[in-house]
């Protein structure tokens, strides 16, 4: 019996111990995996052109997938790409169920908290569709002359040639019967309009000053006139520039005040609460154009490039895009905090980026600018972008 009992004890003993060791170990990291050649990368994406977009065959591609792509093709890794949305994406890199994100993740304060990122490959910055098209400059210019500030100017102006017009009448009326000669009425407008010929060539022709206190007066007026011309010409220079930059930007003061839209978890979506207004969270980006399209939201605000490949793809002279005042900001490929992968991700990028792939890669998305990224919408269309990878069907 006390044998028995003892057997017992030293099985459920071992039993104990094995089970702690089984506990006691940890699943693969999934670098590890890849190395050991057992499970491919499971690697995060979404519908985002022209970063990662499906063609018509359902392939992946665009200039994230592809400088993938040819990252695994340097490293010889295995992977499998697994749609999901950004707040998905960002979720599954948290929990470390996902081993990377090739979906154009920017690198913001929030998002370095909870994952990693590769070397950034590309700047953009955040803008606004609107269903309004822009002004044309020569609109924009109209406007600046018809507005109130300038009908300020412009009555200023006539207050000061009826002021010194009446001037000179009274210093000359009793000496040069051009300005005595037909009445006060026509010696008054006289004087005005040697103040206005005067202010507008700096000279008057047919109408002479006679009085030394005349010329006096007519000379300090000259001077006058040349110091107030350069200021007005500055003046409307700065304005028409200022104008200028306000119809090719949007400004924070008018984002505040329109009824925005973005995509839940995108960097937009910080810089969208941030301003204060009212504003509207979607999954996606093609429920956020609906809602613009169907005027639920004034504007869409979200990434310039993508924008911009939509205002020149799907919904041409449909939408409209203004960048915002807003700085440039960073995208890398985003993995979970302190993976291994990064580092060979890193050293393939600065390979790839220093060869002719690379400038490939950009030319047949329209991102040969692609530290700025600026350009990008200009050659979406005339490229054909949207059908073919530079690694094959």
């Amino acid at each position: 019996m006390k044998a028995t009992l003892s057997k017992t004890i030293t099985l459920f003993t071992l039993f104990l111990i094995m089970a702690a060791h089984c506990l006691m170990i940890t699943p693969l990291r999934a670098e590890e995996k890849q190395e050991s050649g057992k499970t491919p990368l499971r690697v995060g994406l979404l519908q985002d052109p022209p970063y990662t977009y499906k063609n018509r065959d359902g392939r992946w591609i665009g200039l994230n997938a592809d400088l993938w792509r040819q990252i695994c093709q340097e490293l010889k890794w295995d992977y499998r790409f697994v749609e999901m949305s950004r707040g998905r994406i960002l979720q599954e890199l948290k929990g470390r169920r996902l081993d990377l994100s090739v979906a154009a993740i920017h690198i913001t304060a929030a998002q370095e908290k909870n994952v990693d990122f590769s070397m950034p490959f590309g700047h953009s910055r955040v803008a606004v569709a609107t269903i309004k098209p822009q002004d044309h400059p020569w609109f924009a210019a109209m406007k600046i002359f018809f507005s109130w500030s300038t009908l300020q100017v412009l009555a200023v102006l006539g207050a000061i040639l009826l002021l010194a017009g009446l001037l000179f009448w009274l210093v000359e009326r009793r000496s040069n019967p051009d300005f005595a000669g037909e009445g006060t009425l026509r010696g008054i407008g006289t004087g005005i309009y040697w103040v206005g010929s005067t202010l507008a060539s700096g000279v008057c022709f047919g109408v002479p000053l006679r009085t030394l206190t005349g010329r006096i007066i007519g000379l300090a007026w000259m001077l006058l006139c040349a110091l107030a011309l350069s200021a007005f010409i500055a003046s409307l220079t700065s304005s028409l520039t200022a104008q200028s930059r306000e119809d090719f930007y949007m400004s924070v003061p008018q984002l505040e005040r329109m009824h925005l839209g973005t995509v839940r978890d995108d960097v937009a979506d910080d810089i969208i609460r941030s301003l204060g207004g009212r504003y509207e969270l979607y999954d996606d980006d093609q429920s956020a154009i609906k809602a613009l399209l169907e005027k639920r939201i004034e504007g869409f605000l979200f990434d310039e490039v993508t924008l911009n490949y939509y205002a020149e793809n799907q919904y041409r002279r449909r939408i409209f895009v203004k960048p915002a005042a807003l700085g440039n900001i960073p995208f890398a490929f985003a993995m979970p905090s302190g993976s291994r992968l990064r580092k060979p991700v890193n050293i393939a990028l600065l390979t790839i980026m220093n060869q002719p792939i690379w400038e490939a890669i950009l030319s047949q998305y329209g991102l040969m600018d692609h530290t700025e990224l600026k350009s990008a919408h200009k050659k979406h269309t005339r490229r054909g972008l949207g059908e073919k990878s530079i690694f094959g069907p």
